[in-house]
């Protein structure tokens, strides 16, 4: 009832061929529980899609933001190079929950210690 899988995401515009973002990471799941959590280690490109984790100011791609879908631009980031994943995402029933990890901390795939957590919000989709 519980799997985990390594991922790498390519997403292209629709009618295009090319690639306009890639992510790499690994999933968990707990079907008995519904839950999946959702670590990235690479992300690079323009990121577009409802129910993404927060853009921020600086990386608000404008020309590609229409109909309320956000459209944030990532230069090409890893996981620092201390097997920290840039960020986290939970989903449990109605949430989702979006955590950045301390940068100056050895966060690990997977990762449980709250302690280790540099900030974390979340939405609900329920509302």
């Amino acid at each position: 009832m519980s799997w985990s899988a390594n991922v790498d995401t390519q997403s292209m515009s629709f009618g295009s061929d090319d690639i306009v973002f890639h992510s790499k990471g690994k999933v968990f799941y707990r079907l008995d529980n519904n839950w999946k959590r959702s670590d990235t280690t690479y992300q690079k490109g323009t990121r577009r899609g409802i129910g993404q984790a927060p853009c921020p100011p600086s990386q608000l791609n404008q020309e590609m933001s229409e109909d309320g879908i956000l459209a944030c631009t990532i230069n090409e980031s890893f996981n620092n190079g201390s097997g920290s994943p840039l960020t986290t995402m939970i989903h449990r029933g109605s949430k989702m929950y979006f955590i950045t990890w301390k940068n100056d901390t050895n966060v690990n795939v997977g990762e449980t210690d709250p302690s280790l957590i540099e900030e974390c919000g979340y939405m609900d989709l329920g509302k």
